[in-house]
């Protein structure tokens, strides 16, 4: 792809030093003598500054010359191309372009004016430096997930046009780059404010979708138990005390891979839990697992929407809806391989007896005067669930 890398600045400029501190007490001359980027035609400049990244870019240019920083903050074909390196914009191949999506907070938002320049004038703002840091990058902006997604804001803006390759999202989003993340993933509900048309919404996604990225919250811990890899839900003690809260997210091109232990399928052992009015996740192109547990469960008025995905390998049911005013839709996905108990647990002779067990106890119990009611605590999940449910 051909790039303007035209940045201008005035290279006879004497760099400043707002804070000779910040670089060792170096003098003016001393910077003088250090800053060999001005000199370098506009050309090279442009491919080093691209190999130097944003963040030295952003915070460290300006302690040799300040000039070139001013210039570099300004320069839109720098910034969209930092976008494109870490994969903050998406192909347009790869995005969900399902007419089903009622979710107003992930479709692409235009500004008008398009991409006339290759920098935006003093004082003004670059739309492609502010989507940058809009948007996280895992773990070149932040080390974890959590972190990244306390920065994101969850209020839908206008960014920037859509261009012939790229598409901008209008929510924030943390990009994931390639690997495995052992997180556990929590997304609580926003105050819905009076004259709210939307909820409040967040996009969770790989970097390249080519190469996707893992999300795993796999422990046999009991700090972790009946703990779900990915919590979406707007229900917590002010939600009891009458305030509203929504939230919208967004998961695409991720694997999210589960196992704890604990047998609380309801809204626990899991991997994936949408739960409450109001709380809806859309999900493209995601693999979901659960080798001790349900895959995915919705509940509560909550809602889902998955496209081209697959719930496979679980302990327990693949999905799961229930309550009263969920809704679900599910369209071109492989619900599959699932409802053959804890896995981990067929692995030894130790584990099979005590599925057996298990499976007696349950028939017992079901047989019985009490059945359904039972105060044995089970850390594993027997076969014979369905897929979907």
């Amino acid at each position: 792809m051909e790039t303007n890398s035209s940045i201008k600045f005035k290279s006879n400029d004497t760099p400043q030093c707002d804070d000779v501190s910040n670089i060792q007490n170096l003098n003016l001359l001393e910077a003088r003598d250090k800053d060999r980027l001005s000199n370098l035609p506009e050309d090279v400049l442009f491919s080093v500054l691209l190999y130097i990244g944003p963040k030295d870019v952003d915070e460290s240019v300006k302690l040799v010359n300040q000039s070139l920083h001013n210039a570099t903050s300004l320069s839109l074909q720098l910034w969209r191309e930092f976008c494109i390196l870490t994969g903050k914009c998406l192909e347009k191949k790869y995005t969900n372009t399902n007419a089903d999506n009622k979710c107003d907070a992930f479709r692409p938002m235009t500004l008008s004016g398009g991409l006339e320049t290759d920098t935006v004038g003093p004082g003004e703002e670059n739309l492609f430096r502010s989507y940058y840091f809009r948007n996280p990058c895992v773990p070149l902006d932040f080390e974890t997930i959590d972190a990244a997604l306390a920065h994101c804001s969850r209020t839908p803006m206008k960014v920037l046009e859509d261009d012939s390759e790229y598409d901008y999202s209008a929510t924030g989003t943390v990009c994931l780059m390639p690997g495995a993340y052992k997180e556990r993933i929590v997304v609580k509900g926003e105050v819905w404010g009076v004259g709210s048309t939307g909820n409040k919404a967040v996009s969770i996604r790989a970097c390249f979708p080519q190469q996707g990225a893992t999300i795993t919250h796999y422990t046999d811990s009991q700090d972790a138990k009946n703990q779900p890899c990915v919590s979406v839900s707007t229900r917590d003690a002010d939600t009891f005390e009458g305030v509203q809260k929504g939230i919208s997210v967004n998961l695409s091109h991720l694997a999210l891979v589960h196992s704890t232990s604990g047998s609380d399928l309801w809204g626990g052992n899991t991997a994936v839990v949408v739960d409450g009015a109001r709380a809806q996740v859309v999900m493209n192109s995601c693999v979901v697992q659960s080798h001790s547990g349900r895959g995915i469960v919705v509940t509560n008025q909550a809602q889902i929407q998955i496209s081209e995905s697959t719930v496979c390998d679980c302990a327990a049911t693949g999905f799961y809806l229930g309550d009263w005013g969920s809704r679900a839709h599910v369209t071109g996905c492989n619900i599959v391989r699932n409802g053959f108990g804890s896995r981990q647990k067929l692995a030894s002779d130790e584990g099979r007896q005590e599925l057996d067990y298990v499976l007696t106890e349950w028939t017992r119990l079901r047989a019985g005067p009490n059945a359904g009611v039972s105060d044995a605590q089970f850390d594993v999940v027997p076969p014979g669930h369905s897929g979907i449910f």
